[in-house]
């Protein structure tokens, strides 16, 4: 409690006076408390009720219908001491008909193995709803404005999707759940070079190591299979790749903010050129015009690819999409992180590595 508090309260209680009632803008400390539980509670609801319809559209032979749908049937693959990498896929005789091999690594279909106890709509819900309603209390305890990221099509993609980046960014905002990265190794790999953070690299490596050994345990030879299934993946690419992608190494220039190093970590990760990727960069916004600004990029983004991608052959399509991603979103933020200063907190490692890399070569200067 602060001093004028105390001696307010000290008035009421010697004097007899009542204290000054609170202005009519400030609401309650309770009230500020509760309102982003509340409302990452709402969310997380209307998440599961969203997603709950979509989870019984799964034909009746196995087509999936969301990115989780495979990773549940791969985790009842395991359990009964089958081969998913061989169940799962466009190819004939495959158990679970899908577009795609199973490129996730037996980790992450370890740690899907809870959940392969439920029935899918119910399992497909949960796995967006939990999620949902803690990235929703982290963006909720920043600002007002910062839930109005929740409107961006990145968010409602990976819903609909039922895809991970929702997970990984509220698991990356949440110091307790950081080591749930290690389910998704690419994000890993971009919130640990995103926040520089040795604690964050430690619990994503105790995590991963313990996946791994189970992993291994279960199937010795599944590393084998998996590279073989990513070897196939032509179209999960750096976006920093693409040459519209190059001003964005601009972004070193402010390495101090943990802004820049999201946006240019979200260049350097391999990913799918979709919306639902971009989810992290619900970070970049610094007002409420801001968000407003990034959730319109996102929404035409989206119908910009939807429009180019069926007029190009297929093997440009990649391309295009990257494209529209980065010159509609991605470019966007990096102005505004760009016009702010190089200011922010860094771990004692990364300023000691910035000071040498900038004194590196140059000779002491001699005592007059």
């Amino acid at each position: 409690m602060d001093r004028a508090a105390v001696q307010c309260g000290a008035d009421a209680q010697i004097g007899g006076r009542l204290p000054p009632s609170r202005p009519s803008n400030v609401p309650p400390r309770s009230s500020r408390a509760s309102g982003p539980l509340l409302l990452a509670l709402g969310v997380g609801l209307a998440a599961a009720a969203f997603v709950w319809f979509g989870a019984q559209r799964v034909t009746p032979n196995g087509d999936a219908r969301s990115d989780f749908d495979h990773l549940w049937f791969a985790a009842r693959v395991l359990w009964s001491g089958g081969d998913p990498y061989a169940a799962i896929g466009p190819h004939a005789g495959a158990a679970f008909r899908f577009q795609w091999p199973l490129y996730y690594p037996l980790t992450t279909v370890v740690a899907v193995l809870p959940l392969a106890a439920l029935p899918l709509p119910v399992a497909r819900a949960l796995f967006v709803a939990a999620p949902a309603a803690l990235l929703t209390w982290q963006l909720a305890r920043r600002s007002r404005w910062h839930p109005l990221g929740l409107l961006s099509y990145g968010v409602i993609d990976a819903l609909g999707a039922a895809q991970w980046s929702v997970l990984t960014t509220a698991a990356a905002l949440t110091p307790v759940a950081g080591g749930l990265l290690a389910l998704k190794p690419q994000a890993a790999l971009a919130w640990v070079l995103a926040t520089l953070s040795p604690r964050l690299l430690r619990d994503v490596a105790i995590v991963g190591l313990a996946l791994l050994a189970v992993s291994l345990w279960l199937d010795p030879a599944w590393i084998g299979r998996w590279l073989h299934a990513v070897s196939t993946a032509t179209h999960v690419r750096p976006l920093i790749v693409r040459p519209l992608a190059w001003p964005l190494l601009l972004a070193l220039s402010r390495w101090r903010r943990l802004d820049a190093r999201v946006l240019l970590a979200t260049a350097l990760v391999p990913i799918t050129p979709a919306p639902y990727e971009l989810v992290p960069l619900l970070l970049v916004p610094r007002s409420r015009v801001q968000m407003l600004a990034l959730v319109s990029c996102t929404w035409i983004a989206y119908a910009v690819q939807y429009q180019l991608v069926v007029h190009v052959a297929m093997a440009r399509r990649v391309g295009v999409a990257q494209d529209a991603l980065l010159a509609l979103v991605l470019l966007p933020a990096l102005v505004l992180v760009l016009r702010r200063p190089n200011v922010g907190a860094v771990p004692p490692w990364a300023a000691d590595a910035a000071h040498w890399l900038r004194t590196r070569g140059r000779l002491p200067t001699a005592a007059p």
